[in-house]
């Protein structure tokens, strides 16, 4: 796959810098998706799930920073530990395995796959 990347005229560092902008824009999109959400249960009352979101957006603004300032692997493993933590913490408080939290799951091993390695599981 590097070898693609070389022959089509791209650089390493232009690699990188896509790589990263992509990765910024994962992120960014997880970050807007929490933010509404966390405006959602403030408009419906809901002050302890508000918390938890509002918490989740401050972690993956924190994830933004790192991803912007040189460190993907460490801003993909605070994106993935906080989406997977948001949705266990969401459908433990909700109905357990019932909740409608649940079925991002299969889109967090989607995120998995696309923006983490093997070696972040060691």
């Amino acid at each position: 796959m590097r070898l693609a990347w070389l022959q089509s005229g791209m650089r390493t560092g232009q690699v990188a810098s896509l790589s990263r902008r992509r990765l910024v824009q994962v992120i960014g999109c997880a970050l807007a998706a929490v933010v509404a959400s966390t405006l959602t249960t403030l408009g419906q009352g809901l002050l302890e799930t508000t918390a938890i979101l509002t918490g989740a957006a401050f972690l993956l603004a924190v994830a933004v920073l790192l991803a912007c300032r040189g460190a993907p692997r460490s801003a993909v493993a605070l994106l993935l530990g906080t989406l997977t933590l948001l949705v266990a913490v969401l459908g433990w408080r909700g109905n357990g395995l019932h909740d409608p939290a649940i079925l991002a799951l299969p889109g967090l091993l989607v995120f998995t796959v696309m923006l983490a390695n093997g070696r972040l599981f060691v």
